[in-house]
């Protein structure tokens, strides 16, 4: 059982601080802890905008065991709901769905608007064209999230307990990557034109995931092939860094010059990301707290959504954005699809190592480990955010 008197040790200068607990990484009842005190409060990314690209398109959503469900209204708006009916807490859909006109529940047939509002109630009271007057219930409407988009991704507040925080969680975002015109890039589609996501579920803890993903700079060379053999990696200079580190109000990574990419990354031939300014950050690889991966390689964007399932299993769900010009373009499928195999095998071979540590987690000797601070700077500071939310009541 985790306590919190296990926490004070992280909050230490890094060069004497130690990590969370073992134990903190496959403990239930930190799950169910971490979970309303950390994915259910805030802004926190859950979907993405392409997901409904038009009217009438609604998908279901998991977040943290939050059912939630997505619809693009006929009047152009994007609105998030609880994906359960009041009524009983069924769920309103199990599929995603396209070109709905209602929202029909999956379990007594109920019929909602795209706007969430109870409108038929079939056979409720025993009359197959029962209207909502039939249903004598304070709530009988479905439950709306506020949400909001950002650079195709979407955005909630599930526990609504920070209206305007919205501007204020994507800020270091903004600073960083709000140049792009992130409107004007295109999704990676299949062959068949559906939408090329990726959703998978791996083993390891949420916080291994976020460790791994970007801010441990450390273990690049030992993990990945591809560093492996680039002549950019380690990321050093006679022991100096030669990347900028990333860490600022929760947004924590790096960033390169595009040479530095070109020695360790994937050419890929297509017109620059169009940008609506004439900034030039180069490459970043950053992650959003708690659970918001942003890549911008040469002339691409990698999103990723981590969200936890349990204590020790993480979804990942990805999407890759090109420029208009080449996203459906025939001639470059193969370029794409070899920047899909890259991201792929960075997948693979990031689980493999996070599933060894979640096991060695588990050891009887294991303990709360230390940091490199040369090093560990955004890996100290995103525990200490932990801990801060942890604490907050």
């Amino acid at each position: 059982m985790v306590t919190m008197s296990g926490f004070e040790a992280v909050k230490r200068p890094i060069d004497v601080a130690r990590t969370l607990p073992p134990a903190s990484y496959y403990d239930p009842a930190m799950y169910e802890v971490e979970r309303v005190r950390i994915f259910h409060r805030g802004w926190r990314a859950v979907g993405f905008v392409d997901q409904v690209p038009a009217a009438g398109d609604a998908y279901p959503l998991r977040y943290a065991d939050a059912p939630l469900l997505l619809v693009h209204g006929q009047d152009g708006v994007l609105r998030l709901f609880h994906n359960i009916v009041p009524y009983d807490a069924a769920p309103v859909l199990l599929e995603p769905a396209r070109g709905l006109s209602e929202l029909a529940s999956a379990y007594h047939g109920l019929v909602f608007t795209l706007e969430g509002a109870l409108s038929r109630a079939p056979f409720w009271n025993g009359d197959p064209a029962a209207d909502r007057s039939a249903v004598q219930a304070d709530l009988v409407d479905l439950i709306p999230v506020p949400c909001r988009t950002w650079g195709r991704v979407v955005f909630a507040n599930i526990d609504g307990r920070d209206p305007d925080g919205f501007e204020r969680t994507i800020a270091p975002l903004e600073d960083l990557l709000g140049g792009i015109t992130f409107a004007a890039l295109a999704p990676e589609r299949y062959a068949d034109g559906t939408l090329a996501l990726t959703d998978e579920t791996t083993l390891g803890n949420w916080k291994t995931h976020h460790e791994n993903a970007c801010i441990n700079v450390y273990h690049e060379a030992a993990v990945h092939a591809i560093y492996r053999v680039s002549t950019a990696v380690p990321r050093l200079t006679n022991t100096k860094r030669n990347y900028r580190p990333i860490n600022d109000r929760g947004l924590r990574g790096l960033s390169y010059t595009k040479e530095e990419a070109g020695d360790t990354y994937l050419q890929i031939p297509f017109p620059p990301l169009p940008r609506h300014d004439a900034r030039d950050d180069g490459n970043v690889i950053v992650s959003l707290y708690p659970g918001l991966y942003v890549s911008v390689i040469g002339a691409h964007v990698h999103l990723t959504i981590a969200s936890p399932m349990d204590a020790e299993h993480t979804r990942l769900q990805s999407l890759s954005l090109f420029h208009p010009d080449v996203a459906a373009d025939e001639e470059s499928a193969p370029i794409r699809a070899a920047v899909a195999a890259a991201w792929d095998e960075a997948v693979s071979e990031d689980g493999r190592i996070i599933a060894a540590i979640q096991a060695g987690r588990r050891s009887p000797v294991a303990q709360a480990g230390f940091f490199a601070p040369f090093w560990d700077e955004a890996h100290h500071d995103f525990l200490k955010q932990v801990v801060a939310d942890l604490e907050e009541t």
